[in-house]
């Protein structure tokens, strides 16, 4: 188990992560914060992506490893947890969007035509999307690649980590198959046709396996403070950034060991890293940061586009950042805040449907 150190450790990164991704596109769009945009730096909003993936890898790792001793839980459980978790807030945001964008580009050309149809919704709704595949994102949400990327990570990782439970032979060869789509991902991503992000989320999955079994118990906690500092040194030497500012494999590994080493040391602490005040705000936050990320790019574009707050850069800024907000906080409170009561209810469901219509035995058959 995690150490509740570790824990608020993991949770702060993905609440600043988060809100650093809507911050970096605000401050692209104005031309502000240049030391945070290429060239002067790698995309600080780019950075962010990569910690998702290293704290994606070590959250799943972690629950599969902590749950797969669960009597009856299985790749199914997983994965329906994982699908509604992924899904719920998504679907809502895509309907969202597809609506909005039809408003907010009558008077305008939209930016991305030939991705804002049927087809390229419904590629979206399944995360058919770049890497492995080569469907666009739909409209103007470019950031949901990412989101694709690590839902096919959980597939190909579920299959690894847990056991397909004994189902019928139509199911079984179902996630047979979704596993084959996750696997041409894995192995695009580690020969480099992606952004090999899926290395650093691989990365993150074995950092809590380090963590689990203390391989690194033997090393000084001076030492491992001095390594992160170093590693955190390195990522501002400009001839390791990547060529567009975005991703590549140095850069990705170079932001990667910083959070790797701060992770082992945070497992030998065993105090709370929140102030126990900050703490309820922290989980709020939290809880809201997936919907925020779904949620921002396709505004800001819009306001972007209509060419608002030109003469006003840092009240665009701050539009862009609000409103993102307050439009995540609006879609979280119906969706990911209550993806859990949807969740059960539909498992309920599905559970008295195979019951309702599992085939009886009898002494002939």
């Amino acid at each position: 188990m995690l150490n509740r150190f570790t824990s608020d450790y993991l949770l702060l990164l993905r609440v600043i992560a988060s809100h650093i991704v809507v911050a970096g596109h605000a401050a692209s769009y104005y031309g502000l914060m240049s030391f945070t945009q290429w060239p002067n730096s790698p995309y600080i909003q780019s950075s962010a992506v990569i910690i998702f993936f290293f704290l994606s890898g070590f959250t799943i790792a972690w629950l599969c490893d902590s749950r797969r001793t669960n009597s009856g839980y299985s790749y199914q459980n997983f994965l329906f947890d994982r699908a509604c978790r992924i899904f719920i807030p998504l679907i809502p945001v895509l309907i969202l969007y597809a609506v909005l964008e039809y408003f907010f580009y009558r008077s305008t050309e939209h930016p991305y035509p030939k991705s804002y149809d049927v087809k390229t919704f419904f590629e979206n709704i399944f995360l058919l999307l770049p890497e492995p595949f080569s469907n666009d994102t739909f409209g103007t949400n470019r950031p949901l690649w990412s989101v694709a990327q690590e839902w096919w990570l959980y597939i190909f990782y579920g299959v690894l980590a847990l056991t397909i439970s004994k189902t019928n032979r139509y199911l079984k060869w179902g996630l047979i198959g979704l596993f084959g789509a996750s696997l041409s991902f894995v192995v695009l991503d580690v020969i480099g046709k992606g952004k090999d992000l899926g290395i650093i989320w691989f990365i993150g999955a074995g950092t809590w396996f380090l963590v689990k079994k203390g391989v690194t118990n033997s090393i000084k906690s001076y030492v491992l403070i001095i390594a992160t500092a170093i590693s955190i040194s390195i990522m501002f030497i400009s001839s390791i950034w990547p060529e567009d500012g975005t991703y590549s494999i140095i850069w990705n590994l170079v932001v990667t060991l910083p959070l790797i080493l701060t992770t082992i040391l945070a497992g030998r602490l065993n105090r709370e890293l929140i102030p126990k005040p900050a703490v309820g705000p922290i989980e709020y936050m939290g809880q809201y940061s997936y919907t925020l990320y779904l949620c921002h790019y396709p505004l800001m574009e819009f306001i972007s586009r209509a060419g608002f707050f030109k003469d006003a850069p840092w009240m665009g800024f701050c539009v862009m950042c609000c409103g993102s907000l307050v439009l995540a906080l609006a879609m979280a409170t119906i969706f990911e805040f209550r993806y859990k009561i949807y969740r059960d209810a539909l498992w309920g469901k599905l559970a008295h449907f195979s019951q309702k219509y599992a085939p009886v035995r009898t002494s002939e058959t």
